[in-house]
């Protein structure tokens, strides 16, 4: 196992920290209700941000595994989200359900991208690996 990573750090660490730091609520009655908003804000997070950063790295990282290990990566979004829900529920201009919609979408984000990242990095070690195999 590479412990050179800090990811699972700050995923497994210094995220929750910022849950509890920030006091956030996540109202998951009304999550388990109505998945669909959550799942909506999902796949628009992933389209916002996982997917540009695929576009536009294209030369940068020409290997289009790793080009999406790293998209998926940089395509996390937690902190500002709660950050921002938090501030428009305590002002009145969001429902708290619309604030654990997105919140839940955040912390999907950063559950699954990382995990399809791990899985995809798995597979580039794989194959260089089998490549330098059979070049021996």
């Amino acid at each position: 196992m590479d412990n050179s990573c800090p990811t699972g750090s700050s995923f497994g660490f210094f995220v929750p920290i910022f849950f509890v730091v920030s006091g956030a609520k996540l109202d998951i009655k009304s999550i388990i209700a109505n998945p669909i908003p959550m799942l909506l804000a999902f796949v628009a997070l992933f389209l916002v941000r996982a997917v540009p950063q695929f576009v536009i790295y294209r030369t940068a990282i020409p290997d289009w595994a790793e080009r999406a290990s790293f998209s998926l990566l940089v395509g996390t979004a937690l902190p500002i989200i709660v950050a921002l829900t938090t501030i428009e529920v305590d002002a009145g201009a969001m429902t708290t359900s619309s604030a654990a919609a997105l919140v839940g979408a955040g912390a999907l984000t950063v559950l699954v991208f990382p995990l399809a990242s791990s899985i995809l990095s798995k597979r580039i070690k794989r194959s260089v690996d089998d490549e330098a195999a059979a070049l021996v």
